[in-house]
């Protein structure tokens, strides 16, 4: 039988960077969550626990169900994969979608300067105070709806008839 899971930052899907996300907030334990992520992403299904470990399946060809037993060593020495989670130093990747709004650019082209003003604002607010609040207002800078192409030529030809 052969599990696989994502080993590092960049080999998350933007479900999966989602979820991992959503586990680093609800929890503290890193243990815990690598052991989350290596249930949900390799596609195991724990029925039940067991003297010998925990009852286990996993779905093969055509959801056929392969049954088997996996024992805390073992679980453990496969959470070591997931060492990433650790620290977020290299990560590199970021959500492009949060509830409908979309990431500005990674570099920030597009971003007005009195939004990088702000940005810069509520980072330092956040090192210094550590409240919620600024992390909240980072996000409505780094993260907005989308602007339709349609509109922009609207407001592009807009100001040529206006010039002339």
């Amino acid at each position: 039988m052969n599990l696989t899971a994502p080993k590092s930052w960049k080999d998350l899907t933007q479900e999966q960077l989602h979820y991992v996300l959503f586990l680093l907030s609800a929890f503290e334990d890193h243990t815990v969550i690598k052991t989350y992520m290596f249930v949900r992403f390799t596609g195991i299904h724990v029925i039940s626990k067991d003297r010998f470990g925990w009852k286990c399946f996993v779905r093969v060809n055509w959801g056929r169900r392969k049954f088997f037993t996996i024992q805390a060593w073992q679980i453990e020495s496969l959470l070591g994969q997931m060492s990433y989670i650790d620290s977020y130093e290299g990560m590199g990747v970021r959500l492009e979608d949060i509830y409908g709004l979309h990431a500005v650019n990674i570099d920030l082209h597009g971003v007005s300067f009195i939004d990088y003003l702000n940005l810069e604002k509520y980072y330092q607010g956040y090192l210094m105070e550590k409240k919620d609040k600024y992390i909240e207002l980072m996000g409505t800078v780094l993260y907005r709806k989308r602007v339709r192409e349609k509109a922009l030529l609207k407001n592009k030809y807009a100001d040529r008839v206006r010039a002339i």
